[in-house]
């Protein structure tokens, strides 16, 4: 069927799928899930689209039944969303636009509003991260106003109302931005879910982070660095890629204050985390790190973790297409 369209690579025909093969695609978001946030989204970005071509899309096109269809559909729309994660974290950002909105499209086929929202919400962290403020608040304000009713857990709502108080905060609407955060961290309060979803989990790691980020933009880089820490403290030790990118901004807002020595420690956490992630959101934060440190290259400490930082740099250049 259509709905698959972005998914470039040629597939044969398969017999019709039933309830073991739905269960092997939930397995195997699960697993794709999880190897992508310890190694970096490029060390799954190809297998996960190949599975979404050569088996999913496959099955797609078999007559089933209805219910099982809109399950199918369903987690398809998952995987497509992991699968445009993974570009988006490989700065393939034309493909993960397409991987989002086929999310988007399959989750509307399934009638899973939760799902719809999640993709809305990823195209909106895109558009964020790319400068486009003013579509990506809209795009989160879409995303609260049809995800927040079907949130099956307070957590996911937290999901959902975190990044609205983020581009908030990012078009300058403070106040709001505020009283988003509350209700979030409100959120956070109650019980965790036993087990968190392969995609759209949300913690308190996640939640101060983002409140990181709001202070950065109100120029505040001491609010910063504090709600960075505060990250730190709880990110879950499996989230690696996470905690890297973490420490680079930790760092950069130490510098912005005056602390180069601090910086230079926490750049040296960075660059622990950095030798075997695959992930050009994190090449991207060593190619800052060279520049911030380049200046202040007379101080030792400063001279140890730009030559480090130096020396790693060739690795990360060759993942292939890692860097759009």
């Amino acid at each position: 069927m259509g709905t698959m369209a972005p998914v470039p690579e040629p597939h044969c025909r398969t017999a019709a799928p039933g309830p073991p093969d739905l269960a092997v695609a939930r397995a195997m978001l699960d697993l794709f899930s999880r190897h992508e946030a310890w190694f970096g989204g490029d060390s799954a970005r190809q297998a996960l689209r190949a599975y979404l071509a050569t088996n999913v899309s496959a099955w797609l096109e078999q007559d089933l039944r209805p219910s099982f269809r809109r399950e199918l559909l369903t987690t398809a729309g998952h995987l497509a969303y992991l699968c445009a994660f993974t570009h988006f974290d490989a700065n393939l950002q034309a493909a993960a636009q397409r991987y989002y909105l086929t999310a988007a499209e399959l989750a509307r086929h399934a009638g899973d509003r939760t799902g719809y929202a999640m993709a809305a919400r990823g195209l909106s962290v895109q558009a964020l991260s790319l400068g486009h403020d003013t579509d990506a608040d809209l795009l989160a304000a879409r995303a609260v106003r049809i995800g927040l009713p079907q949130s099956e857990s307070a957590h996911q709502r937290a999901f959902f109302l975190g990044h609205l108080a983020l581009t908030r905060a990012r078009v300058g609407e403070h106040r709001a931005s505020d009283e988003h955060f509350a209700t979030a961290e409100a959120y956070l309060h109650e019980p965790e879910p036993e087990r968190q979803p392969p995609i759209g989990s949300f913690h308190l790691a996640a939640l101060t982070l983002q409140q990181a980020y709001a202070a950065r933009a109100r120029g505040d880089s001491r609010q910063e660095a504090a709600g960075l820490r505060a990250s730190l403290r709880h990110r879950p030790r499996q989230e690696r890629r996470g905690r890297a990118l973490s420490l680079a901004t930790l760092a950069e807002a130490q510098l912005d204050i005056g602390h180069l020595d601090l910086a230079c420690e926490t750049w040296t956490s960075f660059l622990d985390l950095s030798e075997d992630l695959r992930s050009a959101r994190v090449t991207d934060r060593l190619h800052t790190l060279l520049a911030r440190l380049r200046p202040y290259t007379a101080n030792r400490s400063a001279a140890e973790v730009h030559e480090r930082a130096r020396a790693l740099r060739p690795r990360h250049l060759g993942g292939g297409d890692t860097i759009a």
